[in-house]
Formats: C-alpha cells, sequence, structure tokens
C-alpha cells in the first residue's frame, strides 16, 4: 500500500513537473503574438479616429517589441498619434525610432498631412547611411534616384530608406539597375557586373564590299558581323558602285541578331554606238554627217566690232584730252592746231561707233543665218545615177 502511494506521488510530480515546463516554453510565444495583436488594435484605433486610445496602447507596447519590422511599424504610427495631437517633439522622437527599427518605411500621402509627411521626411534627412559602389567598368555612370552622381568606384552618403541605383556604360549598351535599402550608420556595398541591353546587326551582300551606312554614320562594308547597336531602329544604306542604292529600317532588339541580306541591283549600262569608218562614212547609208555648228563669220564679224569700238573709244578720250588743251591755249597757232586735232579725233570717234554698231548688226544677223544652214546642212544627200535603154540620168533624193 505504501509503495503504491509513493508510485502516486511520484507520477503526480512528474505529471506537475511537465505541464511547468511547458508553460514555460508557451509563454513567451503567447506574449508576442498578444503584442502584435495589441499593436494592429492600435493602428485600427488610429485609422478610426481614436487617436488617445491608439497612443496609449503604443506607448505602452513599443519598448516591449522586439521584431524590427513590428517594432518600428508601432513607433510610426506612436509619431502619427503624437502629431495628431500636435506633440510634435515626441511625434519627432518615435519617427527616428521607427527609421531606425525599419529605413524602409513610408507614409501614404493619401491618407497623411503635408505637415506630418513634412516632419517625417525632415527626420529621415537627418539619418545618413552609405552606399559603396565597385563595377567591372571604369566609365560607368551611376546614377541614384534618376540622378547622376559620378563615375565607379563610387562612394556616396545618402539619406536612410529605399533607393534605385543605377549603372550605365556612356554607350548605353550596358547597364545595371537594382533597388537597395540603406540603414542608419551602415554602408552598402555594391560589385557590380554591367549586362549587355543592346542587340547585333549582320548585313551580307550580293555582291560584298558595299559601303554601308547607318543614319549619317558609315560602320564598314560588307560582310558586317555582330556589330553591336543599342535597342531601336536604324536607317541603314548600302552604297556599290555600278549598283542601285539599297534603304532598309531595321530593328534592333535586346539580346538578338537582326540580319540584312539583299542582293544589290546593277544599273543598265548604256549602249555605246560604234565608230564610223572615216573612209566608208556616208556610203552605206548614203547619208551625210551634220556638220559642225562653227558660225566662223558671225563670231569673226562680232570680233570685228568690238575692236573698232575699242579704237572708237580710244579716240573719244583722246579728243576730250585735246580740247582741255585747247580751252587752255594761248597763242592763235596753238588754238588752230588744237582745234583741227579736237575736229579729226571726234570724227574718226563718231566713224569707229557707227562701224562698231553696223558689224554688230551683220553679227547678229549671220548669227540666224548661219544656223539656219546649218540645220539644212543635216539632211541627207543622196545622188544616184539611172541608166536605161536609149536613156540615162542622175537622181537627187533628200
Amino acid at each position: 500500500m505504501q509503495k503504491r502511494c509513493k508510485n502516486s506521488s511520484i507520477g503526480v510530480f512528474l505529471l506537475l513537473l511537465a505541464f511547468s515546463i511547458s508553460a514555460s516554453y508557451s509563454k513567451p510565444a503567447s506574449a508576442e503574438g498578444n503584442i502584435e495583436t495589441k499593436v494592429q488594435e492600435a493602428i485600427v484605433n488610429y485609422n478610426i479616429g481614436k487617436f488617445d486610445k491608439s497612443l496609449a496602447t503604443l506607448k505602452r507596447l513599443v519598448k516591449k517589441i522586439a521584431e524590427p519590422s513590428l517594432r518600428g511599424q508601432a513607433y510610426l504610427y506612436l509619431g502619427l498619434s503624437y502629431g495628431v495631437v500636435k506633440k510634435q517633439s515626441r511625434a519627432e522622437k518615435a519617427f527616428r525610432q521607427a527609421l531606425l527599427a525599419d529605413p524602409a518605411l513610408q507614409l501614404d500621402p493619401t491618407r497623411t498631412k503635408e505637415s506630418v509627411i513634412a516632419l517625417f521626411e525632415k527626420v529621415r534627412e537627418g539619418l545618413l547611411g552609405e552606399i559603396q559602389i565597385s563595377a567591372d567598368r571604369d566609365d560607368a555612370m551611376v546614377f541614384i534616384d534618376g540622378k547622376e552622381a559620378g563615375k565607379a568606384p563610387l562612394r556616396h552618403t545618402i539619406r536612410v530608406g529605399k533607393h534605385l541605383v543605377e549603372l550605365r556604360s556612356p554607350d548605353k549598351l550596358y547597364s545595371w539597375k537594382k533597388q537597395v535599402l540603406v540603414a542608419d550608420k551602415s554602408t552598402h556595398t555594391l560589385s557590380i557586373t554591367l549586362e549587355y541591353q543592346g542587340g547585333w546587326l549582320e548585313v551580307t551582300s550580293e555582291p560584298a564590299g558595299a559601303e554601308i551606312t547607318l543614319g549619317e554614320r558609315k560602320v564598314g562594308k560588307t560582310p558586317l558581323k555582330k556589330y553591336m547597336l543599342a535597342v531601336g531602329d536604324y536607317p541603314l544604306t548600302l552604297t556599290l558602285k555600278g549598283h542601285r542604292k539599297y534603304e532598309k529600317s531595321i530593328a534592333i532588339t535586346k539580346g538578338a541578331v537582326s540580319k540584312v541580306e539583299p542582293k544589290l541591283e546593277p544599273i543598265p549600262v548604256a549602249k555605246k554606238t560604234p565608230p564610223v569608218n572615216k573612209t566608208n562614212k556616208g556610203k552605206a547609208t548614203g547619208k551625210v554627217p551634220p556638220t559642225k555648228r562653227n558660225r566662223i563669220w558671225t563670231w569673226v564679224t562680232a570680233g570685228t566690232s568690238l575692236a573698232v569700238l575699242g579704237v572708237g573709244i580710244g579716240f573719244g578720250v583722246a579728243s576730250k584730252s585735246t580740247y582741255k588743251d585747247f580751252e587752255a591755249s594761248t597763242t592763235e597757232e596753238d588754238y588752230n592746231r588744237l582745234k583741227s586735232s579736237v575736229k579729226r579725233q571726234s570724227t574718226i570717234a563718231n566713224v569707229s561707233y557707227g562701224v562698231a554698231g553696223a558689224l554688230a548688226i551683220t553679227s547678229i544677223i549671220l548669227f540666224f543665218v548661219e544656223g539656219k544652214a546649218e540645220k539644212k546642212a543635216k539632211k541627207a544627200h543622196r545622188w544616184q545615177p539611172m541608166i536605161g535603154f536609149g536613156h540615162a540620168a542622175v537622181h537627187y533624193s533628200f
């Protein structure tokens, strides 16, 4: 009997021990779950306008939360609650703790006052971290949130939060893009290999050796293999002597090879007329070759007209000079001599002008007369002897 009681006591002790161990392990988990539930209740109270109740709950809970995301959310709504009751300094401290716990936090501008958002961003400006960037290309340009920051390698100080980091090669054929999260007093290190973002162009032609032009830039001659190009549309032109120009718009897509393989069309060559043998010229067809339009008498007459005009001008100038001396003469002998000279020079000048004018008119008339004569000379002439019984004659046709 005593032994049975003893065994029962040991069993009860073991049962109590197991229950206490189970309770000790389950308590933290339930406590943590209970805190998260209460934080969510406080957020609901804030959203429905029960700001005092939300504030009281969050003030009691924030220091008990260990998990960074939940801690940041609790401090964020604590700051929002302080902002509603116009306790700006306390709201600022709460926002700081929220961003230290979770730097990715953002406020919804559709549900938050501008003044509160401005205070939140002011706090963010005071929390700084660094981005350290290295790349496989030394000429790569770094852009952070769309703004140029410099060339890689680069160390850049920036406020905490999410930031879009981009790297691009100068020719825009290589790039890299990623959103990174920067925390307070921390360095986010990036070692980047830029990826090729363009496509390739291959051009062959029949025949080969055609000059290739993209837009206004010459890039080589056919055949052209794997020429690297940024994504986009390009006007392509192929030129080869003796062939028609080939034009086409080509599209370059990322990671693909665009092929152009035209057959160039030759330009027809005009057939040359074989030269006529001088010894047989005009015999085969009976045609007389046209004479050249020299108009020799036209040009002779025109040239003579110009020469006579020059003589007239010369005597006219001399006459004016002599006349001045005539007016200035002081003796009777000089007066008579110079008067005679002026009369003679003036007469020669006037006659020269008249002759030059007549020759000019003659040259114009000869221009048209000789032109008509040359046209008539173009017509074919043929003399053909005709012999028959009891008669003989010559037949002329034109």
